[in-house]
This record gives structure tokens, C-alpha cells and sequence, in this order.
């Protein structure tokens, strides 16, 4: 397929040359008769047993163009979606199969002036329709608006949808609900829901100062029983030493029975790390109760990294330079490896990328993202909160991390890294 840039006057083509011989005369037929509004203006001719398929972009730019150094919000995200939905319904009223439309950005114009996006139908484009749509959702992913969550979880939702082969009438159900009310796709719950599912995070539950504290307690009572004693079989040989000898060392057992309680509960189990595939391939790993943590990775099914842009999709044990990694700051904790971005942390797998079974865990709890090569972290205003460095964030307002940094969800904490 040969792709050229004509000019006539003050109007301009985009010319793709296709051989007659693999072209539908049905197909050409409803070509020529088509009037919506999805594709962009058509012209066909025939030239040296050849046939040529003509758009007209004049005042447009492709995607790739318009975007290079501009950031997509809601409005154009929306309008984006809107009219490739509403282009496929053309499309299947004129009886032309939706995988002849161009996805690609370099393929998908834009107008500023009108702001509307319309496409390019190609009848012989051999790339499935559901690859091309992928293709485009890359492409916003990474030219998404820093700080627009709203409409980063819409297509990463979207993503979620064609990637796990979704019903058409799925798809429209998703879409329809965020061309009426964008925030009918986003996560909400009750408080009655949110109280009911997630358990507080109490002041002493999972606290090392606590721990601390009740350790210093402890030794302090050692050292105090330890002088008496002394005393008692040196010196006075007296019953009140001996009894504050005997108190101390009481006292000491509590202090030290405290520490034991104030220490963190293992997580026992198995912790499912999430990676999107077709048959939502996992990395698991497994702690041991009564020994040292064992950790056991199982890769399934394949063995190869699929590079989509900023995204990196794990389909097997391959290499993992150039992650970003939340270490866990215990050896009970797993670490995250963040081999997919955009991702949400939360206590719900259903509903998000890295599932955390913590009840101090919401269940769609802080989204973690790419900008450029800058990881950022957004607390979706999950009920115990998120705390970085010690200070809690403020919900849906995106924080640069960096590495060393502390980052505490729930019960959980971890310190940034990437390798």
C-alpha cells in the first residue's frame, strides 16, 4: 500500500494506492455513496489499473502531529471516543466492516477549528480492529493531561475492556456512560459501603514507634532490676530490694509481652500481582508462616515483553531493567513491580491492576502513572489515605515520587525504587 500527500490550490489530500484486484466492487460501491460525518471527505479514482483512495485534510493535522507537545483533557478525550463510536455505527449502516478504519495517530486528523476528529477507511487493512483501537489507547495514555484522573481511568478502563476482549455491548454500556456522565465510569461508593469494607487504621496497629517505645520500657526495667539485684546480694541484703527487684522484672514482662503485640501480623498467602494479558497472566508469591519469607514467582504463560510505548506489558519471565519497584519495607510484604503503567493499587482485584489484600486497603485505593520518565502517585480518595514521606496526600492530586522515597497504603509500607 503506497500512502501520498496531495495539494490542490488550497486543498489537501492524503492518497492511498490500492490494486482493483483486491478490492470488494461492493465495497468501492458503499465507499462512494457514503455521507456521514466519522470519515473524512472521500474522493475515488481510477488511475493505471489502480484505484485511488482519496481523503481531504485541509485545516486538519494527524494526531501525532497536533499532540507532539500538547496534552489531551477531558473535552478532546471525549470527543475523541465519541466519534470513533459513532463512526463504527456508520460504518455498519453502510455495511462496511469496521476493521478498514486507520487507528493509527499518524492516520487520525483533527480539526482544531471545529474540534472534531475524523478517520480514514481503508478496505484491504489487514490490522485487526481491536489492535488498532489498543494502538490509539496507547497513544492517549501517554498524552493524557498531568493531574486529569478522571479521564486517565477512563481509558485505562477502556484499555482494561478491548484487551480482555469485552462484548460490543459492553464497550457501548462503558462508552455511553461516559459520553452522559464521565463520572458514571469512575469508581464511587457509599459511606455506608466504605465503612462496611475497609477497617480503619487505628493509631497503635502496625506502629514502630509503639514497638520502640515498649522496647525502650523493657530495657530500661532490665537495667533498674539488674542494680537491685546488685544491691540486694552486695550491699543491704534487704527484703524492699528484693521486692522492687521481683516488680521490676514483672513490669519488664509486660513491656516485653507489648512488643510481641504491637508487632505487625504476617500477611499469610498468596499475593496476586496482576498484569493484563488475555488470560490475566499473574506473578504470585508466597510467604512461609513458620520460616523465613519464601518467595516462589510463577510466570504464565509466555515469554516475551510486549513494548507499547510508555506501557510495558509482562507476558513471561523476562528481564526487568528499567522498572519502577515498591520494596517492601518488611520481609512479609512483597514488593510491586509497577510493569504496567498507568496502574491502581487496591483491595479489589476485580477493579484494579495490583490487588492488595489488606482490610487498612480501599478498594480502588492511590493510581500510579507515568509522565515523561517521572512516576507519580494519586490517592483516590481512599478512606485510611495514603502517606508519603510520613505526610498523608491530599486525594486526587497527583505527587511526584521519587526514589528512597516512603510510601505507607493501609498497613503497608513500601520505599520507591527503580531498577
Amino acid at each position: 500500500m503506497e500512502t501520498l500527500l496531495r495539494r490542490e490550490g488550497f486543498h489537501q489530500y492524503v492518497i492511498f494506492q490500492i490494486s482493483h484486484s483486491n478490492m470488494d466492487d461492493f465495497v468501492l460501491n458503499m465507499l462512494a455513496r457514503y455521507q456521514g460525518e466519522g470519515l473524512l471527505p472521500i474522493e475515488l479514482q481510477c488511475r493505471d489499473g489502480g484505484i485511488q483512495i482519496g481523503y481531504e485534510i485541509s485545516g486538519g493535522a494527524s494526531l501525532s502531529q497536533t499532540f507532539l507537545e500538547k496534552e489531551m483533557d477531558k473535552e478532546l478525550i471525549k470527543a475523541l471516543f465519541e466519534s470513533l463510536w459513532q463512526c463504527c455505527g456508520e460504518l455498519r449502516e453502510y455495511l462496511l466492516p469496521v476493521e478498514g478504519l486507520l487507528l493509527r495517530p499518524e492516520q487520525v486528523y483533527y480539526f482544531p477549528g471545529k474540534k472534531q476528529f475524523h478517520f480514514c477507511y481503508l478496505p484491504e487493512n489487514s490490522e485487526s480492529f481491536s489492535q488498532a483501537v489498543l494502538t490509539l489507547v496507547e497513544f492517549c495514555m501517554q498524552k493524557i493531561k498531568q493531574g486529569d484522573s478522571e479521564s486517565l481511568l477512563f481509558v485505562h478502563g477502556f484499555y482494561r475492556l478491548i484487551r480482555e476482549e469485552a462484548s460490543e455491548e459492553e464497550i457501548k454500556n462503558y462508552l455511553t456512560a461516559f459520553f452522559s456522565s464521565p463520572e458514571a465510569v469512575l469508581p464511587c461508593h457509599t459511606k455506608e459501603e466504605l465503612e462496611e469494607k475497609e477497617e480503619p487504621v487505628k493509631p497503635h496497629e502496625n506502629s514502630t514507634f509503639l514497638w520502640w517505645v515498649c522496647g525502650g520500657l523493657a530495657v530500661l526495667c532490665l537495667m533498674l532490676s539488674v542494680i537491685f539485684a546488685v544491691r540486694f546480694f552486695a550491699v543491704t541484703h534487704s527484703d524492699r530490694d528484693m521486692k522492687i527487684c521481683v516488680i521490676l522484672g514483672a513490669v519488664m514482662l509486660i513491656f516485653l509481652y507489648s512488643m510481641k503485640s504491637s508487632r505487625p501480623k504476617r500477611m499469610i498467602g498468596k499475593v496476586s500481582l496482576n498484569i493484563p494479558d488475555k488470560q490475566e497472566d499473574s506473578i504470585i508469591r508466597e510467604v512461609n508462616e513458620d520460616s523465613q519469607p519464601m518467595i516462589e514467582l510463577e510466570y504464565l504463560p509466555e515469554t516475551d515483553i510486549e513494548d507499547l510505548g510508555e506501557t510495558r506489558v509482562l507476558n513471561g519471565p523476562a528481564e526487568k531493567s528499567g522498572s519502577w519497584v515498591l520494596e517492601g519495607l518488611r520481609t512479609d510484604i512483597p514488593d510491586i513491580w509497577l510493569l504496567r503503567l498507568p496502574g491502581i493499587i487496591g483491595r479489589k482485584s476485580s477493579e484494579v491492576d495490583y490487588p492488595l489484600p489488606d482490610k487498612g486497603v480501599s478498594r480502588r485505593h492511590l493510581l500510579i502513572f507515568l509522565s515523561g520518565e517521572e512516576l507519580y502517585a494519586e490517592d483516590l480518595s481512599s478512606t485510611n489515605g495514603t502517606f508519603l514521606n510520613g505526610e498523608r496526600l491530599k486525594a486526587e492530586t497527583p505527587v511526584r515520587l521519587s526514589q528512597e522515597d516512603r510510601i505507607a497504603i493501609g498497613h503497608l509500607e513500601y520505599r520507591v525504587s527503580h531498577r
